[in-house]
This record gives structure tokens, C-alpha cells and sequence, in this order.
């Protein structure tokens, strides 16, 4: 579930990005809002993802999952 959930929060920065870019200027203090939120839900859900794979016993698995969050921080914070 946290890696579903970075993923929603990185997808969901990527379209406030367009809406701040593209959208009404009426829209733009929504558009940073939300994106505060997702910015926060994403390192909530990442401090989970972490920790959960912390405690994993599959070594194959562990990796993966720091791998995958390791993605997911880079792209929250070039959004």
C-alpha cells in the first residue's frame, strides 16, 4: 500500500505541475496547496515504505523497495 501511494502522490504532483503551468491563474493557489499536501503525503508514505522494507526477510525484496522508493523521492522533489 505506501508504494501505491507514493506513486498516486507522484502522479498527482506531476498534474497540479500542469494545472499551475497551464491552468487558470485562479487555480494557481489551489494548484501550490495541493501540492504541499501530496509533497507531505509522499514522504509519509515513503517513511513507510522504508520501514516496511526494513523489516522484510526476502533479501531479494528489501532492495527492490528501497529502490523503488529511492525513485519515487527523486521524482517528488523535481516536482
Amino acid at each position: 500500500v505506501p508504494l501505491a501511494l507514493a506513486e498516486a502522490c507522484r502522479d498527482t504532483l506531476a498534474l497540479l505541475g500542469t494545472v499551475a503551468r497551464d491552468g487558470s491563474s485562479h487555480a494557481l493557489s489551489d494548484a501550490r496547496l495541493g501540492a504541499y499536501l501530496a509533497h507531505a503525503a509522499l514522504r509519509g508514505a515513503l517513511l513507510n515504505l522504508r520501514g516496511n522494507a526494513a523489516l522484510l526477510h526476502d533479501p531479494d525484496a528489501a532492495p527492490r523497495f528501497f529502490a523503488a522508493a529511492g525513485r519515487l523521492d527523486n521524482d517528488g522533489q523535481a516536482l
